[in-house]
């Protein structure tokens, strides 16, 4: 579902752009303007369809979580004689986990598939309108 929205975003935003200056463009006959400004229109759905996996996948951005052990003082009461204590510092390692985001180049590929798919799916829409319209 969230992949269709994505896609929908784009090709929305690509239709809004550039891609009604290409309808009308071939309405008046210049298709050479309107291939030019279908392939603008092509391009911009491409990128916004991009961001848009960006914004709602999280993608390419993974989250990883390491451990680290981390030195931590403490203060411990020994007993020294009878009713006495004396203070000591001793030191332990305590596993803590560091959370950081990287990016992963393996998830660019779907990233771009989808992508590639909003710009086909704007060309069929721009296609298709200039059929019925022109």
């Amino acid at each position: 579902m969230r992949l269709l929205a994505c896609i929908a975003i784009g090709v929305i935003a690509g239709t809004a752009i550039s891609g009604l200056s290409a309808i009308r463009r071939a309405r008046k006959h210049d298709f050479a303007a309107a291939t030019r400004k279908g392939r603008q229109s092509a391009f911009i759905a491409f990128l916004v369809t991009c961001l848009s996996t960006t914004v709602l996948f999280g993608w390419p951005w993974r989250p990883v979580v390491d451990t680290v052990m981390e030195t931590v003082e403490d203060i411990v009461e020994v007993p020294a004689w009878i009713f006495f204590t004396t203070t000591k510092t001793e030191f332990r390692q305590v596993p803590t986990q560091v959370s950081r985001t990287e990016l992963s180049v393996l998830s660019l590929v779907p990233m771009a598939l989808v992508g590639a798919l909003g710009a086909l799916t704007q060309i069929l829409i721009l296609r298709t309108a200039w059929r019925w319209l022109g």
